[in-house]
């Protein structure tokens, strides 16, 4: 938010919610060979989707430095064993595990977080360190719900704005939350959800996208694409290089972790909460 640190726009692509390893697998690369910073997989909603946690522990040996955000929510599950299923994913990729927190939250995620921040500290038996202090924590936005959830734990807020002038709107909404609980909204970062369009040119969605972040409405966007991989990889062979061009995407990864590379600060002890 307010464009801090890396001072470039911020990237993530939304899996499509299907079990097949190979065409996951392809997708992944084609994302890593774009420079994106991290890929979303969803929560299973048909018996047939993939386990997010699972299918990104298969796809962290297959890349090497893009994130993998898991989507799910806390209920139903105990902490330990939560806590135990996203720090082995932050070991198997090497510290680019995110989680993307959906449904009820309240002290079922505190409870993981401070687990998974003992593991880090001290260690806890039977749970190896995980490499990132804490996960990279997203959260889709709700503005007519009072969430404040999002503006106390999130790390990516995904928002839904129609138009320009709805987002930048939000997005400052978003920053008055953020200090409303003691954060620093430049360690936040505010993605609206962007499907492009099949009619745009490469230069065109470049100039939205830029647009956008210039006009303090997006640190960067949270793309959805169809169930095929030819705009994927479109947007990686023609946007992407677009976007190199004009400066506003880095050509290389150059964080040691997903935080890292998203420009993200280790979060600090909060009151009522183990993530400010």
């Amino acid at each position: 938010m307010l464009h801090a640190p890396p001072g470039r726009l911020t990237l993530g692509v939304l899996l499509p919610g299907r079990l097949d390893y190979p065409f996951q697998e392809f997708l992944a690369m084609e994302l890593e060979r774009g420079r994106v910073d991290a890929l979303l997989a969803p929560a299973p909603r048909t018996p047939d989707a993939p386990d997010p946690v699972t299918l990104l522990s298969g796809l962290s040996g297959a890349t090497e430095h893009i994130g993998l955000v898991a989507t799910g929510s806390p209920s139903g599950w105990d902490p330990h064993r939560l806590a135990r299923r996203h720090v082995s994913l932050d070991l198997l990729s090497s510290g680019r595990a995110g989680w993307h927190i959906t449904g009820p939250e309240g002290t079922a995620v505190d409870e993981t977080l401070r687990l998974w921040d003992a593991a880090h500290g001290d260690g806890m038996p039977g749970m190896a360190p995980p490499v990132q202090r804490q996960p990279v924590l997203f959260r889709t936005d709700d503005p007519t719900a009072g969430d404040t959830f999002t503006t106390r734990y999130a790390d990516v807020v995904l928002t839904s704005p129609h138009g320009l002038p709805s987002a930048r709107r939000r997005y400052a909404e978003l920053a008055d939350g953020v200090r409303a609980a003691a954060r620093n909204p430049e360690h936040v970062l505010i993605w609206p959800v962007l499907t492009p369009s099949r009619g745009a040119t490469p230069a065109n969605l470049a100039d939205r996208m830029q647009h956008w972040y210039e006009e303090r409405a997006a640190d960067g966007f949270l793309l959805s694409f169809p169930g095929q991989a030819g705009p994927l990889v479109d947007f990686v062979d023609h946007v992407v290089p677009e976007l190199w061009r004009r400066g506003l995407f880095p050509n290389a990864y150059d964080g040691r972790d997903l935080r890292g590379t998203l420009g993200l600060t280790d979060p600090t002890p909060a009151p009522g909460g183990v993530h400010a």
